[in-house]
């Protein structure tokens, strides 16, 4: 069931805005693993082998910000509309692993996560939409995001 619901993540064409604790963050995705974040004046784009960060001025125009992230990264805020790029599902590069699975009415609704080396930190939760594989809300120790909008695309 997992990779059927991550198939249609990744042929999603959607966008959202996501709260985060300092700033809104425009996300769009599109199949072929392209996506956008903007948040205020920054904008990464990223794609199959290329990630692009912009400082857009206000003035008009846009220029090119070096950045150190490799080809297959993927701006965090994009994992609440592509929930199997979180690090959270226990794979050898996560940070985290699943601990407690809390039924919502149509499968899981909420997902508490341990940390993949075992030292104590305040919990993680992932409150989550089953029917559409989106995360609602992450909460994270020092990040907390949230989905505020869903539009899907065209």
């Amino acid at each position: 069931m997992r990779q059927r619901l991550w198939g249609a993540a990744l042929g999603r064409s959607a966008a959202a805005l996501v709260a985060t604790a300092d700033a809104i963050v425009e996300v769009s995705v599109a199949p072929g693993r392209r996506w956008v974040a903007r948040s205020h004046n920054v904008e990464w784009i990223g794609g199959p082998g290329q990630v692009e960060c912009w400082r857009i001025h206000p003035a008009g125009g846009a220029r090119d910000v070096r950045h150190g992230r490799t080809p297959g990264w993927v701006h965090p805020t994009v994992g609440l509309l592509w929930p199997e790029i979180l690090p959270l599902w226990g794979r050898p590069e996560d940070t985290h692993r699943p601990e407690r699975i809390i039924p919502g009415s149509h499968g899981p609704g909420q997902v508490l996560f341990a940390a993949v080396d075992g030292l104590p930190e305040p919990p993680t939760t992932l409150d989550l939409d089953p029917l559409r594989w989106l995360c609602l809300r992450l909460e994270m120790p020092g990040r907390e995001w949230t989905l505020r909008e869903y539009q899907v695309g065209p």
